[in-house]
């Protein structure tokens, strides 16, 4: 069970699990946050799994009828995942 954030004016649904240094894992096109249960076993030890649904997908703000949903890497991506490291950083609380 994930929380919605605030990333840059979007509503992202992010799942975190563990403890210790932050590991930011972004899904691919048409995948969702929880897909990390695919590549991990159990989330690795001694890393903070930070698991968003990028924009458009999951839980997170869904698009405006008539607009793309995918995102490139520079249009919304890379933007979001700094956010993302900003608001999960290790001093933040």
């Amino acid at each position: 069970m994930g929380e919605l954030y605030d990333i840059n004016g979007l509503q992202m649904h992010v799942e975190t699990h563990g403890d210790g240094e932050p590991l930011l894992f972004l899904h691919g096109g048409l995948g969702a946050g929880d897909n990390w249960q695919y590549i991990f076993s159990a989330p690795p030890s001694g890393f903070r799994l930070i698991a968003p649904d990028q924009r458009g997908h999951g839980a997170s703000t869904k698009t405006a009828v008539g607009e793309c949903t995918w995102c490139t890497p520079t249009s919304c991506v890379a933007p979001n995942a700094a956010g993302m490291r900003r608001r999960f950083s290790r001093t933040s609380s």
